[in-house]
């Protein structure tokens, strides 16, 4: 998750599962911020891969709603503070019931 000030459209937030997913899939969800929660829930259930999300081969779901809430904070921050040039979240790690951002990064405008 992250989001970047771009020079034609302003703030943006952008979401993707990581690793192999968004380097070779490019399977990334990308809007003008800010959003809004169901807008969230719309870019991560529309992600190529959002099966992974909701559970495979007996495995079981993430919290969506939780994963949200961060994408919403993103977006928050990045329309709310036009000094944040690139904004970016990584790893979020996502669990049944919770989601834990690992590390952050924030590029301020010179």
């Amino acid at each position: 998750m992250g989001g970047k000030q771009d020079n034609a459209f302003g703030p943006m937030v952008l979401c993707g599962l990581g690793g192999i997913y968004a380097e070779v899939f490019k399977d990334v969800s990308l809007r003008l911020a800010p959003i809004y929660i169901q807008e969230a829930q719309e870019m991560l259930t529309g992600l190529r891969g959002a099966k992974y999300l909701s559970g495979v081969r007996g495995e079981k779901g993430v919290d969506l709603s939780k994963l949200a809430k961060i994408l919403y904070g993103v977006s928050r921050m990045m329309a709310e503070i036009p000094q944040i040039a690139e904004f970016d979240l990584n790893p979020v790690l996502a669990f049944e019931d919770d989601a834990l951002i690992v590390d952050a990064r924030i590029v301020l405008k010179v």
